[in-house]
């Protein structure tokens, strides 16, 4: 039906109008769909995180914090030592300087210094072999170790981190075993 009054000009040019309108609405909506769904993920990632979180917690007596001796305090989650701590002053945060053979030794050592004033620290080069057996562990302290043992495959440090997690057990008169729980951010050697 023809609006009285209107030339077929008019009434075009008011058609066009309204799909631009409604096309503009349209798109805003859309818009809005996918910003709360990509919101209700992020949120839902966030609750699964916290749900793991909470398990660990529950679960281990030694929680270790793996540190990217590269950046230590850029990977090194303050916020969940403080919550842990809240939750459970008792629970034993031993705090893990790895990668250090991608660091001058005197870096890593100064970093250690750093570290161990709040927490106790082990630096740490892991293993890199990719076999199940034939795979090393050195007694050497991973800061007395030579530039010739950082540059093998075998692990470094493992020995210290297993006699203060036996030193720990031994504390809590243990006599099974320690549970440890292992948190940190992605690619820090976990």
């Amino acid at each position: 039906a023809r609006k009285a009054g209107m030339t077929p000009a008019q009434q075009l040019a008011e058609l066009k109008s309204s799909a631009i309108n409604r096309q503009a609405t349209f798109e805003m909506q859309e818009t809005d769909k996918r910003t709360s769904k990509k919101l209700s993920d992020v949120e839902h990632t966030r609750r699964a995180y916290y749900r793991e979180l909470h398990k660990i917690m529950e679960q281990a007596d030694v929680i270790l914090e793996v540190l990217d001796a590269r950046d230590p305090m850029g990977c090194r989650p303050t916020e969940i030592e403080q919550y842990i701590q809240q939750r459970d002053p008792n629970k034993r945060i031993i705090l893990i300087l790895n990668k250090i053979d991608l660091v001058p030794k005197q870096v890593a050592s100064d970093w250690l210094k750093v570290l161990r004033r709040e927490y106790p620290t082990v630096a740490l080069k892991c293993s890199t072999q990719s076999q199940k057996h034939n795979i090393g562990r050195s007694k050497t302290s991973a800061l007395d170790a030579s530039d010739a043992h950082l540059g093998n495959s075998e692990c470094l440090g493992g020995e210290q981190l297993l006699q203060l997690l036996k030193n720990y057990s031994r504390n809590k008169n243990m006599k099974v075993s320690v549970t440890v729980g292992v948190i940190g951010y992605p690619n820090v050697g976990k």
